[in-house]
């Protein structure tokens, strides 16, 4: 018996250390820092001469056992990093070196530098522009991600319902509709709505807006509109609602009853970007061409997308690229000031999410 109970107090603490082995494991395992990585800026534009070479620099900050860089789309050939695969501990400087061969074609090339960290990805989109080996200077002014869009919608801002106006030659029982009005930025005009469920029509009915005569007439059952200017309409707004006299009828009232009474606001405008950027004498002086380059992150409705610079239209139409895709607009002979204005813009009931915007300048070095 004793042997026994030796032998199940012995498989009691081996499974009983086992147990706390595992406890302390899992334990260890959790409190282990995950790995995590950022990196800027977030994406990168450069123009390049054909047959040249273009740095730029990547700072990443973080924690991560091995990162491994690649580059990805037209690009893939033609970048070399400071340093690879390496582990993370601390905040670092990567140069990235664009080589760019005589034979490739001037124009825009696109594609990303990928980052692998201990499982995980991230990308930086890069755009290159390569130029003929010409004597140019360049800047770049970089506008970011944005949005432009189009609205139109309605506030219905005061109701009433189920009540009756009415008038005689000795009594008069008006209804008034007080309308509070809090946003006046982009008011297109004001709606007053009115439904008519019964009357006898033996005297007119006046409707007045602060003040304003807009209907005396005999009215009949039915729904009836009014348009309000915006220039009328203020912060507390008063609608009133009278019946007039039966005429010759002295022994009768004149009944209007109202299923519902209601005042509706307009909100109509645009969502626009505007950039301004400045530039010295010499550059204008200079300046031979110039480009615009976006990435196009989505679009809703079938509105252009409208361009302009210093108040001159240099783009009024689609883009003709899928999402995600980069789009170049060509500035030949932009009109550029010392302090200059870009604006973004759309047409009605449509929306452009534009990702990395940027505008390149070019002036003759000679």
């Amino acid at each position: 018996m004793k042997k026994s109970q030796a032998k199940i107090d012995e498989f009691a603490f081996i499974l009983l250390a086992g147990l706390l082995f595992i406890i302390i494991l899992t334990v260890a395992w959790s409190s282990l820092p995950k790995p995590f990585l950022e990196i800027s800026p977030e994406f990168l534009s450069l123009v390049v001469v054909r047959g040249g070479k273009a740095e730029a620099t990547l700072f990443l900050n973080g924690s991560a056992n091995n990162v491994t860089l690649r580059a990805k789309g037209d690009i893939t050939n033609w970048v070399k990093f400071s340093k690879n695969n390496f582990p993370l501990t601390r905040e670092l400087e990567l140069k990235v070196s664009f080589i760019i061969p005589l034979s490739v074609r001037i124009g825009t090339y696109s594609g990303s530098i990928e980052i692998e960290f201990d499982g995980e990805k991230k990308a930086i989109p890069v755009t290159l522009d390569v130029v003929e080996r010409e004597a140019f200077s360049y800047t770049t002014f970089r506008f970011g991600d944005f949005s432009v869009s189009y609205f139109s919608r309605k506030e219905k801002i005061a109701s009433k319902t189920d009540f009756e106006v009415s008038r005689s030659y000795f009594s008069n029982y008006p209804s008034t509709l007080v309308a509070i009005v809090d946003k006046f930025e982009n008011i297109k005009l004001g709606r007053i709505s009115l439904v008519i469920g019964e009357t006898n029509s033996e005297g007119n009915l006046a409707i007045s807006f602060n003040g304003k005569n807009i209907f005396n007439e005999k009215a009949r059952e039915g729904k009836m509109e009014f348009l309000v200017e915006k220039e009328e309409i203020k912060s507390s707004n008063t609608i009133k609602l009278e019946a007039g006299l039966p005429g010759w009828k002295f022994w009768m009232s004149t009944v209007y009853r109202i299923k519902e009474l209601s005042f509706e606001v307009e909100y109509e405008g645009i969502n626009f970007k505007e950039s301004t950027f400045s530039l010295k004498q010499y550059e204008i002086e200079n300046y031979k061409w110039g480009k615009i380059t976006f990435q196009l992150k989505n679009r809703t409705g079938t509105g252009n997308l409208i361009i302009k610079l210093n108040d001159e239209e240099i783009y009024n139409g689609i883009p003709n690229i899928p999402f995600g895709g980069y789009f170049d607009i060509f500035l030949d002979n932009a009109k550029l000031n010392r302090t200059n204005k870009l604006i973004f813009s759309t047409q009605k009931d449509s929306t452009y999410e534009l990702a990395n915007t940027i505008l390149v300048l070019a002036y003759s070095a000679y």
